[in-house]
Formats: structure tokens, sequence, C-alpha cells
């Protein structure tokens, strides 16, 4: 670990700290370590142990626990970032937005030390580059090379991708048979065809993408991505643009330093077309909350929620502490939240009645998410668990 931030330190100038402005703690699970990277004044500051020069109620802008070997791993880009997110192999808290400002910076220590030519291996951050694309077409011609029958069984999906500014679609579909690649609309499917996944991007951040020079989560938060569909879905889609990476690297003789990112489990899917009752208030959503509390489920949770409503009341949802509560205003000072919300009810509703995803409402600015982000996604697994059990009695009942 230490020989990563001794790399990240060349990097740390004026220049960064004025583009980044946030403090990043990572803490080794177990207790192994702690280190920091400052890029909140001056020329920045690196190293192991306790940020130096804080006063004591110091808090970073981001803070990142992971194991030594899965932290490893995302610094040689073995294991994306966003799926160890999803997977729980990092556990993160603080402003999402500074968060990722952290891989410009991982992306200039790698790029800073390819310059130099340092020597790769398994516990350095760089690599020899693999191929990369010179248009899009050559992607997808690329991509068909893996298009088989056991990537179809692996994915089962279809993905359809949008040249926003030129018209141009093409498409990956994994949904029978051996799959198949290619431009324009998808062949032999029937007129009210939807795809799992629509993605729509410029090219030049579509190619930035496919070559590595954008990460898929840093395009999709700050909006160069569009994406519409299942999200468990278009995670699987790294592991097809994977399998094609070592594919061109194998004939290139390269080694490929890059795993799947498929997640085992997604919080966050398509809504579902189905009917029951819906929420029409935020008094409704406040009782259904307080009905779903107890001491389990507080066990279970351990959080704090306070919704940060910008045109009706506020309130927050205590399902960390005896039995539960909840409450209207701000939660009081033995109640610190851990996660805030700050939105129109609107968009609240929408969200809890599955109109809309929380991933396409946070993506689209509607949402504002600050705190623990593991205890955002256990707040919306619980809330699907409540929704389904709803879904179920209205069925019987019917």
């Amino acid at each position: 670990m230490p020989q990563v931030f001794d790399r990240i330190k060349v990097v740390a100038n004026a220049d960064m700290v004025s583009k980044v402005k946030a403090c990043y703690v990572f803490e080794l699970e177990g207790g192994e370590g702690k280190y920091y990277i400052d890029l909140k004044e001056g020329d920045g500051q690196v190293g192991e142990g306790d940020v130096p020069n804080k006063p004591a109620d110091f808090k970073p802008e981001v803070k990142i626990t992971m194991s030594e070997e899965n932290m490893l791993k995302m610094f040689n880009r073995e294991l994306a970032p966003a799926t160890a997110f999803m997977t729980g192999k990092l556990k993160l808290s603080g402003d999402l937005s500074k968060a990722l400002s952290l891989e410009m910076v991982l992306k200039s220590a790698r790029e800073q030390a390819q310059k130099k030519s340092f020597h790769t291996s398994a516990s350095q951050l760089a690599d020899a580059p693999p191929a990369t694309y010179d248009n899009v077409p050559q992607v997808f011609e690329r991509i068909k090379s893996v298009a088989n029958a056991a990537m179809v069984e692996k994915v089962n999906a279809c993905y359809i991708f949008q040249v926003d500014g030129d018209g141009r679609m093409f498409y990956i579909d994994l949904k029978e048979g051996e799959g198949q690649v290619g431009e324009g609309d998808i062949p032999n499917k029937p007129a009210d065809f939807k795809p799992e996944v629509r993605i729509t991007m410029t090219e030049e951040n579509m190619l930035k993408m496919f070559n590595r020079d954008l990460a898929p989560a840093t395009a999709f938060m700050t909006g160069k991505l569009k994406l519409s569909g299942d999200l468990s879905k278009a995670l699987a889609l790294e592991s097809i643009l994977k399998a094609a990476r070592e594919n061109a690297e194998a004939q290139a003789g390269k080694r490929s330093y890059h795993t799947s990112a498929i997640p085992k489990r997604s919080y966050y899917t398509s809504p579902p077309q189905l009917k029951y009752d819906l929420y029409e208030t935020i008094p409704e959503v406040r009782e259904r909350m307080d009905e779903l509390a107890n001491k389990r489920l507080c066990k279970d949770v351990k959080a704090v929620y306070f919704f940060d409503l910008l045109d009706d009341e506020k309130f927050y949802v205590d399902w960390k502490n005896g039995a539960g509560s909840v409450g209207i205003g701000e939660p009081p000072m033995d109640k610190k939240p851990d996660v805030t919300f700050t939105l129109r009810k609107e968009w609240l509703i929408k969200v809890l009645n599955r109109e809309v995803t929380p991933a396409s409402t946070f993506m689209s600015g509607k949402v504002k998410v600050m705190g623990d982000l593991s205890k955002a996604l256990k707040l919306e697994e619980v809330l699907r668990a409540a929704r389904e059990a709803d879904e179920k009695k209205a069925a019987k009942n019917a």
C-alpha cells in the first residue's frame, strides 16, 4: 500500500488542489492501516496515518474502507470502483461528487508513472495500455468476436447505444442463440421490442469510455452517459467489454488486467409495471415508514435518514435506536443522520412508487445524497422489500 500512495504524492500539487478541493481517508479493514490524500490547500499532502495539521474535529470529504487486498486490486484497475461499491467490497461515506474526483487523481498518478517508465507488477498502478479504439464501429466489430451462446447465457440482455448528435445507433443483442452485434435497428425483433438497457453518449465520450479514459461510473454520475432500463443489466455490460478487450489483447500478445464488473445483486432495478396502492402524500410516506420500524429492522439497518424536503415538511426516519421512530423536522441532536436526502416531495413520492429509479433520480440531479451511501442503499432495499410484500398482499386479496 505505501507504494500506491508514494506514487500519488508525485501528482499532489497546487493545480490538483485547485481541481479537487477535497480530503480522502483510506482505512484498511481490521485496523491494518490508514492513509490520506489531502488536496484541500497549498500543494496538498499524501501519506500514512492521520491527516497532519488538522483540528480535532476535522472530517474528510470522503472516507473509504476496504481490505488491503481489494484496495490493491482497485488501484491496479483489477476491480472497478463501482463494482467494489455495489458488492460491498468498498464502503464509502461522504460527498459522492468528491469521491468521483478521486478517479482524476489516480488517473494522473498512472499517467505520470507511465511517463517515467515504471516497471509494472501485480501491486503497481500502471500497466501497458491495450490497443485503443479509433472509432465507434470498430468497438462493435471487436465485440462481435465474443458474442456466443456462453455469453448469451451469462448476460441475457439487449443493449442499444445511441450516438448523441448524429443519430447513429448500435446494438449488442445477447438474448438468444449466439447473439448478434451491429449497427442500426436490431434485426428480427417485433415492433414493440424494448431493450433492457439504452445508453446515449456523444461519440467522443463513448470512445473515451471504451478506451478506459473515462470510467463508466464517472460518466454516469457526471451526466456524460444517459442510461435508461435495468441498471443491473447495465453493470453486466462490463463483462462483455472485458471479454472483447481480453480477446483483442490476446491477439496482440498483451496481458489483460481488468476484471469483470458484474455485481452479485443490484438495488436499482427497472420499475415493474405492477398495480398496487400508491403513495400520494408525504404523511402517507411517514406513516408507512413508521409502520415498518421495529427492533429487528433497527438492528439490521442501523441508520437515521433525514429527508430535507424543499417544498414540504422535513422529516427523519430513525431505524437505528430502540424500536425506531419517525418524526417531523430535523432529527434531535442525539440522532445525527447517517444519510441526508434533499429533494422535492414529487420526486420522493415517484421514487417510492417506483415510477422512476433512485439511480435515474440521482443522476438527473433531482435528489442530492450526503452521508453513508451504503446506508442509502440499505434504505432502498428495505423499501423495495416492503413494497413487494404490499404487492403480494394486494394480489392475494384481489
